[in-house]
């Protein structure tokens, strides 16, 4: 059902007439995607250098548990400005016999294939190849770039919930903004660190059973 339903979507895109006469800034959209990926994977093989090099006599891995959150935080603002929420023209499917439950599957299926989702892989699953291999083991850096990954999927998500909220009400963006202003200013501060929630959440995996 959910491979139909991809192939409706990828029909209705193709033979759109919008589509057709956008196809060379379709190509240039997609040009600029490549070199971003491009720039993500030299900064995935070179993270361990950059990260030596700005926090000297710290373990790479505890660095990048410490500014874990600040991506997070990056890449639910982006994902709210640029993601669109998934939708697709559920009209023509309402008088057939299908289930509702998979149409509502195939809308989160479909937010996976955002570009976002796809950051970890190229930025992080490097490093985890390399240096957390050498340092722990292949297993260890399997859970470890498993755990980042999802977590990222899990921002998807909530980020999907959250915008839901924001467009039925305006109000929570302006929620949103002061929570968001507040936890920077608490950071900048010294009040309270955000880095300590990222680093006791990668120390979980540590303590629990990653390094076992």
């Amino acid at each position: 059902m959910i491979k139909w339903f991809f192939q409706h979507q990828w029909k209705q895109e193709t033979r759109s007439s919008i589509w057709q006469k956008n196809v060379a800034m379709n190509i240039l959209i997609g040009f600029f995607m490549l070199i971003m990926l491009m720039y993500l994977i030299t900064l995935g093989v070179f993270l361990e250098k950059i990260l030596e090099s700005v926090a000297k006599n710290v373990p790479a891995e505890i660095s990048i548990a410490k500014i874990f959150i600040y991506y997070a935080l990056f890449s639910f603002i982006a994902r709210f400005l640029l993601q669109s929420l998934p939708a697709m023209e559920i009209v023509p499917y309402l008088h057939l016999r299908i289930k509702r439950s998979a149409i509502g599957w195939f809308m989160l299926f479909k937010s996976l294939t955002s570009f976002f989702n796809f950051m970890p892989i190229f930025l992080f699953l490097p490093f985890a190849l390399g240096y957390m291999t050498d340092v722990f083991g292949g297993f260890q850096a399997f859970v470890w770039f498993a755990s980042i990954f999802f977590f990222d999927l899990t921002i998807n998500f909530k980020l999907i919930y959250f915008k839901r909220k924001f467009t039925l009400n305006p109000k929570f963006i302006l929620l949103f903004i002061f929570g968001l202003a507040l936890v920077f200013a608490l950071d900048k501060y010294e009040i309270f660190s955000i880095s300590n929630i990222s680093l006791w959440y990668f120390n979980q995996l540590h303590n629990q059973w990653l390094w076992v």
